[in-house]
C-alpha cells in the first residue's frame, strides 16, 4: 500500500512539474560600466502550482532587491502572479560580469533551469594604431612610409576593448576603394581586467608610385558601432630627372633660366655642374644677365635619401639677340652710307 501511495505522489508531482515552461530566457548581453541592462526570465504555470524562482550569478543564487542587492530589481512589480521575473541591473559593475540563469524550484527540488547567459562588462576601444612591417608604430593621422616597387606589411591594432573588435583594412585613393585580404585576427589580453587587444595584418604585395597619398583606413566594428582610423601612404622612391635640352642658347645681356626637374620622394636636393665643376646648389640655373663666360657644358644631379640621378649634358651658348644683331646691321649700313657721302 505504501508503495502505491509513493507512486501516486510521484505521478501528481510529475504532472505539476510538466506544467512549467519558459517563455523568455536570459540572453548574452554586453553593458558598459555604470549603465543599465535587463535579463529576461518568464514562464507559464497553467496549473497554478506552488514554486519559487531564483536568479543565479555564477553558481550562487542572488536575491533580488533589498539593501544588499539594491542594484537588482524586478521589472514587473507583479512578478509573482505574472510569472515575469525579468530583472533590471543598474550601475553595472565588474562583479556583474558572469554567467546568469534563472531556476524554478519546488521545495528542495530543482524543477526547471533556463539557458545560461553571459553578462559581459563592455569596455570601449582605448586606442588604435598602425604598425608597418611588424616594426614601426604609427598613430592615426600620420604618414606611413612605404618603398616603391616593394612589399608592404601593414597591421591595425585596437587596445583594451571588450568584446574584441572586428577590423578591416581599406586602401582608398583616386576614387578606388580596395579591402585588403587579412590574416587571421590575433587577440591578446589587454592591460585591464577582461579586456582584449585585437590585431589584424594585411600584405600589400607591390607598392606603386600612384599609391602615394592614398589613405589606409582601419575600419573597426565594436558593439554595433563603426569607427575609422586613417593614415596616409607615403611612397618613397629615388629621383629620376626629366630630360634637359641637348643644346640651348642664352641671349647675351638678358635673363636666362633652366630648371632641373626630378620626380622623387623625399623631395630631392639639386646641384648644377659647369664643365664638370660644381656650379650651383639651386634647382634652377639662373643668369641675371648672360655673358660670354657663361657658355659651357652643364648638367645637374638630384639626390634624396634613397638615391641620386644625373642628367644628360646640356650645351649652353651665349649668343647675340635679335636687337643686338639689328643694331649691328644698322651701324654697318650707317658707316657705309657715311663713307660713300665722304667719297663723293
Amino acid at each position: 500500500m505504501n508503495n502505491l501511495l509513493v507512486v501516486g505522489f510521484l505521478a501528481i508531482l510529475s504532472s505539476t512539474v510538466s506544467g512549467f515552461e519558459f517563455i523568455t530566457e536570459p540572453e548574452d548581453v554586453y553593458v558598459y560600466a555604470g549603465e543599465t541592462t535587463t535579463l529576461e526570465c518568464s514562464f507559464s504555470n497553467p496549473e497554478g502550482a506552488a514554486y519559487a524562482l531564483n536568479w543565479y550569478r555564477g553558481t550562487t543564487a542572488r536575491p533580488i532587491g533589498g539593501d544588499l542587492y539594491d542594484r537588482y530589481s524586478y521589472v514587473d512589480p507583479n512578478y509573482e502572479t505574472s510569472y515575469k521575473y525579468d530583472i533590471k541591473i543598474t550601475n553595472a559593475q565588474l562583479e556583474d560580469d558572469d554567467d546568469w540563469f534563472c531556476e524554478i524550484d519546488q521545495g528542495s527540488q530543482k524543477i526547471l533551469k533556463s539557458v545560461t547567459a553571459t553578462l559581459s562588462l563592455a569596455m570601449p576601444i582605448q586606442s588604435a594604431f598602425f604598425t608597418k612591417d611588424n616594426e614601426t608604430d604609427y598613430q592615426p593621422g600620420e604618414d606611413i612610409d612605404f618603398l616603391y616597387n616593394e612589399e608592404g606589411i601593414i597591421s591595425c591594432t585596437t587596445t583594451n576593448s571588450n568584446p574584441p573588435t572586428d577590423i578591416k583594412i581599406l586602401k582608398v585613393g583616386d576614387g578606388e576603394l580596395v579591402e585588403l585580404p587579412l590574416e587571421e585576427a590575433y587577440i591578446t589580453d589587454g592591460s585591464t581586467e577582461k579586456s582584449y587587444n585585437t590585431m589584424v595584418t594585411a600584405t600589400i604585395e607591390k607598392v606603386w608610385k600612384k599609391d602615394n597619398g592614398y589613405s589606409l583606413i582601419c575600419q573597426v566594428e565594436h558593439l554595433g558601432e563603426t569607427y575609422e582610423y586613417n593614415a596616409t601612404m607615403n611612397v618613397m622612391y629615388d629621383p629620376v630627372i626629366n630630360d634637359l635640352p641637348m643644346k640651348i642658347d642664352a641671349i647675351r645681356g638678358t635673363l636666362f633660366k633652366q630648371s632641373c626637374d626630378a620626380d622623387g620622394n623625399p623631395t630631392p636636393s639639386y646641384v648644377w655642374y659647369k664643365d664638370n665643376a660644381s656650379y650651383s646648389e639651386q634647382q634652377q640655373l639662373t643668369f641675371d644677365s648672360a655673358k660670354d663666360t657663361d657658355t659651357g657644358e652643364y648638367y645637374c644631379t638630384a639626390k634624396n635619401s634613397l638615391g641620386m640621378d644625373t642628367s644628360s649634358v646640356m650645351e649652353l651658348t651665349v649668343v647675340d639677340g635679335a636687337s643686338t644683331i639689328a643694331a649691328s646691321i644698322t651701324t654697318v649700313l650707317f658707316t657705309l652710307i657715311l663713307a660713300r657721302m665722304v667719297s663723293s
